[in-house]
């Protein structure tokens, strides 16, 4: 990776941190106003986001080659655990949006499967190891791809209850809300969970670029500021 290609990595991925920590703070606030389970998951899930990324930055600052995470397992193991642990909030988020009395049993399936893949991750925990040409390569357990599988069908069941919330759901405002939401979901999905875990689709910076704004409609779909929704009215 040249430098610029890694600066603009670096700078995509501090945003994605810093604009997660902010929803978060932001979230939380309005769950203490209003006591709602979605807002809480929903903050949650922006924390676990934030989190995250401050250790993906880790894993390549300064450089791929020379940086702190080579000295550690504790960076890239909270990279895993926050990765797999994440998408368990969206879902929550999610069913609680979609059927708030029946929340919680929509979420067994999302739980039992992010427990699962933790187990996994802990059972069989990533190493680093000297590959060809004394590069330091981060080598994940072939036992461990199953916990990776696991999140990623947890990370597409939000948008897959918040499809199904959007079609029942009255009102042109509404429906504006709900398809920002689970349109920014699938794409957090597809690009976290999935791309980011096997590398594949986007270059790395466009892909962050892209995650950055995807969180950022997730949060004007879901707040729904007053510019966005009168023009809806």
């Amino acid at each position: 990776m040249d430098f610029y290609t890694l600066i603009l990595v670096h700078i995509s991925t501090s945003m994605i941190s810093l604009v997660g920590f902010y929803l978060f703070f932001k979230l939380f606030k309005k769950y203490r106003e209003n006591m709602l389970l979605p807002t809480l998951f929903l903050a949650l899930y922006a924390l676990f986001l934030a989190i995250e990324y401050i250790f993906t930055l880790l894993l390549r600052f300064p450089t791929e080659e020379v940086n702190i995470a080579h000295t550690t397992m504790l960076i890239p193991f909270v990279v895993f655990v926050t990765n797999l642990s994440a998408p368990f909030f969206s879902a929550a988020f999610a069913a609680f949006t979609f059927a708030p009395k029946y929340g919680k049993y929509l979420t067994i399936v999302p739980l039992i499967l992010t427990i699962c893949s933790l187990i996994f991750i802990f059972a069989y925990p990533p190493v680093w190891q000297t590959a060809k040409g004394g590069n330091i390569e981060l080598v994940v357990h072939e036992n461990a791809i199953t916990a990776i599988w696991m999140a990623v069908i947890v990370s597409f069941i939000a948008p897959i209850y918040l499809v199904f919330y959007t079609l029942i759901i009255k009102g042109h405002k509404n429906k504006l809300k709900g398809f920002l939401v689970t349109v920014s979901l699938f794409v957090l999905a597809w690009l976290v969970c999935y791309q980011e875990n096997f590398g594949a689709g986007t270059v790395i910076y466009l892909r962050r670029i892209f995650i950055l704004i995807a969180i950022l409609v997730l949060y004007l779909g879901f707040t729904m500021p007053k510019w966005l929704a009168l023009k809806m009215d």
